[in-house]
């Protein structure tokens, strides 16, 4: 977006939940949501929960191949430090490439203390993690359990290949984080 769209003190003020959320923000500067975000919004109504989305790098870029090397690393900090900092109780990840990038981001910092499969069926994957906050973060301690949900991407084109599937899978999803609360 251009920066003429909204004043610095805009910015800052949706991002610190002072005029709104930065998903408010979002739908102010694209009114016309891309279908992943459509995709997103469905998932997260029929879940009925609050969502935190991000990326598991937190780093702006148009493509993930776009990012830099540098990029990636401030964006694997900052996606750690959020996971240690909100301790989430579940985390969806859909598409191959984000699950290869989490397994392989999470392996590397070392901070999987147990994992356990929960399920395997054609198109949900899930595992329950103890995850080390201090691995992820050095500012947090102690560990917390989560469980990290696996499904095919929410982005086209692969949407296309399975999205006559996605009620079922939502419901599996959906069905799954029923067994945490």
């Amino acid at each position: 977006y251009s920066s003429n769209d909204l004043t610095h003190e805009e910015f800052m003020d949706y991002h610190f939940g002072r005029c709104g959320t930065s998903y408010d923000l979002y739908n102010r500067l694209n009114p016309d949501p891309s279908p992943t975000r459509e995709n997103i919004a469905k998932l997260a109504k029929q879940l009925d929960r609050k969502v935190l989305e991000s990326d598991v790098y937190c780093y702006s870029s148009r493509k993930s191949k776009d990012l830099s090397a540098s990029g990636r690393e401030i964006g694997r900090k900052l996606a750690h430090t959020v996971i240690a900092g909100v301790a989430p109780k579940f985390m969806i990840v859909y598409g191959a490439k984000p699950e290869k990038a989490f397994w392989k981001e999470l392996q590397k910092s070392g901070a999987v203390i147990e994992k356990t499969e929960a399920l395997s069926e054609q198109n949900v994957t899930a595992f329950r993690l103890k995850l080390d906050r201090a691995r992820l973060n050095a500012n947090f301690s102690g560990s917390f359990d989560t469980l990290v949900l696996f499904i095919p991407s929410l982005s086209l084109p692969q949407w296309n290949k399975w999205k006559w599937e996605a009620p079922a899978v939502f419901t599996r999803v959906e069905d799954l984080l029923q067994t945490i609360d």
